[in-house]
């Protein structure tokens, strides 16, 4: 795929994505901010929110960009599962509360494991 078809999935990942929070928020988080990062496999949609709960500060969460069984063409199926697993990492990590934040203060939750 040439540089310009990655910038528009990229561009549309982070707009679905953005749109899904506002649609389906998860409650005490207010999204920062939302990027993608990394090249090829490395590849992430990065996300960063500000915790409305009384543990305060950021929580930072980290997912795939894209998966090799849809590529990079299906921005909108791909923003449901960034979200799911969002829900669940935040679930599974008690909303971070015993995650230390790094030196720019977020606490940064790693997506769950995947069952086989």
């Amino acid at each position: 795929m040439n540089k310009v078809g990655m910038e528009s999935y990229e561009a549309q990942l982070i707009d679905i994505v953005a749109r899904l929070l506002e649609t389906l928020p998860i409650p005490g988080l207010r999204i920062q901010k939302i990027r993608v990062e990394g090249a090829g496999a490395a590849e992430e949609i990065v996300l960063v929110f500000h915790r409305e709960t009384p543990l305060g500060g950021r929580l930072g969460f980290r997912f795939p960009a894209w998966d090799e069984s849809l590529g990079r063409t299906d921005a909108d199926q791909w923003s449901a599962v960034v979200w799911a697993n969002l829900d669940e990492a935040i679930n599974a990590t008690d909303w971070g509360s015993s995650i230390a934040p790094d030196p720019d203060g977020i606490a940064w939750i790693p997506p769950c494991e995947g069952e086989d």
